[in-house]
């Protein structure tokens, strides 16, 4: 019979950091796969058979949009808008100095 000493072997050291990693995973795993499935179910809806030659980029960016949709509903379109034609003289020449509500 071996004698039971305080300090663990580097063995058992290893079990419990890989334990550790385990149950760490455990924890911040979802119970369901709700969200994953309703994020794939606004990918089919956003990139529809008209949109299927739309780059991956764009994909991503109308995903963050759709997955942040509670701040982006709340966005007035027309002070976007106005940003984004202030920004660069030649979107001021096309799209004129400013948009009105009317215009959207």
């Amino acid at each position: 019979m071996s004698s039971n000493s305080s300090k663990p072997s580097s063995g058992q050291l290893e079990l419990l950091s890989q334990v550790t990693k385990l149950v760490s995973l455990l924890l911040v795993m979802p119970a369901t796969n709700a969200e994953s499935e309703r994020s794939f179910s606004a990918v089919r809806r956003i990139k529809s058979y008209l949109r299927s030659t739309m780059s991956q980029q764009r994909l991503n960016h109308l995903m963050v949009l759709h997955v942040h949709s509670d701040h982006t509903d709340k966005l007035n379109l027309v002070d976007v808008a106005n940003e984004f034609i202030a920004n660069n003289e030649h979107r001021r020449q096309v799209f004129g100095n400013e948009f009105k509500e009317t215009d959207l």
